[in-house]
Order: structure tokens, then C-alpha cells, then sequence
């Protein structure tokens, strides 16, 4: 009897001591991996959605002319006591969708007389003749870096982009010619067929060796 007592009892101690595999130690080991595994995946993965994949527009701009003309009216308001109401046009020259030649650029300018000098002639006093611009043409450098796409009233889809402008010419004053210099920035709407309206704002020098004339352009132009 004693015999077999202890022949029982015994392999049931020497299994609960000796156990093969503690299975806490390995389910807090397995764990530990799967965490670490998912770690690296996820650091795979966002090194791969910053660096992995090119960031450029999938869908390409609407297709421009190579030559673009352009007719536009526009306003020389800095003088106080004549403003120019100006008209002309330009050619400008697309080499891509980023960068143009505006080959050459003309306005005339009409005088156009407001009441303060009247209103000084009242008090028996007269302004300073200042020189007014009549005519210039200039050559600029065109920068397109901002294209858009959008819906009109839910309704049609509208595209315009960005540009920035700069470059240089010639002008004549009502005393005096001179070269300019000139730069800015408009806004184009691009419409079916090629056709374009476009709002251009640019600051323009007039020097010579004596003087700097400086006038503020704003026009309103329809291209095609």
C-alpha cells in the first residue's frame, strides 16, 4: 500500500515542479512580439506614405494656346488731379503652365480731369503741374505657380489660376519719355474655347537721371 501511494503521488509532484513550458511566461513573451511587430509595421508605414509616394497633382491643367491675345481697359488713379483711363492689349507667348512671355504690352492713356483742381482754382490757388502718362509698351516675365479647379453654383465647373508678373519698357509722358520698370500680379478665369477674363494689378516706375514717376495700373482684360 505504501508502495503504491507514493508511486501515485510522485510523477503528480514532479510534473507540477517540473512543468516543460510556464505558459504566463510565453503568453507575456508572445505579446511582447506582436506588439513590437506591429510597431515596426507601423513606422514602415507612415516612413512610406511621407517619403514612399510622390507628392504631385494627379490631374494635369486645361490646355492653354500657345499665343494668347489680350484686350484690356484699366485705370492710372495715383494722381489726385487727372486720372488715366487707359486701353490696349498684349501678346503673351505660353512656353508651359508654369512660365510665359508677355512679349509685348500697350496702353494709351486718357486724361481724365477730376474737381479738386476746381476746387483750388475757388481759392485763388493752382497745383503743381505734374507729369501724366500717355503711352507705354513693355516686355514681362510671366509666373503661374497657383492653378484651380471648383464648381460655379453647384451648377459648372470654373478654372482660373495665379500669376505674378515682372519686366520692363518704355514710356511717354506729357514732358518727357523715359524707360520703366514694372511688376505685379493678376488673377485669369479660363472659360470654354480658349477664352479668358483676367484682372492684372501692377506697380510702374517711370526714372530718368532727374525724377521717378510712379503709377499704380489696374485692367481688366479678355483674352483669347
Amino acid at each position: 500500500m505504501q508502495q503504491s501511494s507514493w508511486s501515485n503521488s510522485k510523477p503528480i509532484d514532479y510534473l507540477h515542479h517540473h512543468r516543460p513550458y510556464d505558459w504566463q511566461s510565453g503568453g507575456l513573451l508572445l505579446s511582447l512580439i506582436a506588439c513590437l511587430g506591429l510597431s515596426i509595421t507601423c513606422s514602415a508605414s507612415i516612413s512610406f506614405a511621407e517619403g514612399g509616394v510622390p507628392k504631385q497633382v494627379v490631374q494635369n491643367r486645361r490646355e492653354l494656346p500657345t499665343y494668347e491675345w489680350t484686350l484690356a481697359a484699366g485705370l492710372l488713379p495715383l494722381d489726385a488731379f487727372k486720372k488715366g483711363i487707359t486701353a490696349g492689349g498684349s501678346l503673351t507667348i505660353h512656353r508651359d503652365h508654369l512660365w510665359a512671355w508677355e512679349a509685348i504690352s500697350a496702353a494709351y492713356s486718357f486724361e481724365f480731369k477730376t474737381a479738386l483742381e476746381d476746387e483750388l482754382r475757388a481759392y485763388k490757388l493752382q497745383a503743381t503741374p505734374f507729369e501724366r502718362v500717355k503711352v507705354f509698351a513693355t516686355s514681362n516675365l510671366v509666373f503661374k505657380p497657383l492653378y484651380w479647379k471648383g464648381a460655379w453654383l453647384n451648377e459648372k465647373m470654373a478654372y482660373g489660376e495665379l500669376f505674378f508678373i515682372a519686366g520692363g519698357g518704355y514710356g511717354w509722358l506729357s514732358q518727357t519719355s523715359r524707360p520703366v520698370v514694372n511688376g505685379g500680379l493678376g488673377v485669369k478665369l479660363l472659360h470654354t474655347g480658349g477664352f479668358a477674363s483676367r484682372l492684372d494689378v501692377r506697380m510702374m516706375s517711370f526714372f530718368n537721371a532727374d525724377d521717378l514717376h510712379n503709377e499704380l495700373w489696374v485692367n481688366v482684360g479678355f483674352s483669347l
